[in-house]
């Protein structure tokens, strides 16, 4: 991973030297345009994996606070606290699919979010998923993976107090290839006419 420029110093040093020090953090924050906090403001849920919390709610739910990252669409640069419930990433098989998509588990599922998540797939809405890293100890300085993951929830189903469905990158499969735009400085061969 050495010289990935979407990863930190610290997240390279902790995968290259794996180091019982360095303990990574997982998380995923869920927005659908509708979902909305208690004051109408646009909201996301925000998960971890339950390890490593920095406190515990009364009712013993572990949570984490961390920092957003500066170019985020909400809560850009803030705290936020994140709420420790399990949730399991399976990563795209090696296939010839046009859009790979990986699969996401989140267990012990509370019925708001499963309504919530039921009724932005019904009603046609993007559910968005945000993957960020964090190293323990260093969760208020902000995710050590820049730019987070983006991807696409679909094919949303419940099923014993757990949701599952697939993910895929927003739009990859709508890029250009290659992603240079042929210009005279580049390509000095070109004739216009």
């Amino acid at each position: 991973m050495p010289g990935d420029p979407t990863l930190d110093e610290v997240l390279q040093e902790a995968y290259a030297s794996a180091s019982p020090d360095k303990i990574l953090i997982d998380t995923i924050s869920i927005y659908y345009d509708g979902l909305v906090d208690g004051e109408d403001n646009p909201a996301e849920l925000y998960l971890f994996n339950g390890e490593n919390s920095t406190t515990v709610s009364e009712a013993g739910v572990p949570m984490l606070t961390a920092r957003i990252e500066d170019g985020a669409a909400r809560k850009a640069g803030e705290l936020v606290t994140y709420l420790g419930i399990s949730f399991k990433i399976v990563l795209a098989p090696m296939n010839n699919e046009p859009v790979a998509s990986a699969m996401l588990t989140v267990d012990s599922v509370g019925r708001e979010m499963n309504d919530a998540l039921e009724a932005a797939a019904k009603g046609g809405k993007a559910i968005e998923v945000t993957y960020r890293l964090y190293v323990k100890g260093q969760e208020t300085v902000g995710p050590q993976s820049l730019p987070p993951r983006k991807f696409v929830f679909s094919g949303a189903e419940a099923a014993n107090a757990s949701v599952n469905g697939r993910l895929a990158f927003l739009a990859i499969g709508n890029r250009a290839y290659p992603f240079d735009s042929y210009r005279p400085e580049n390509f000095r061969t070109l004739q216009f006419g």
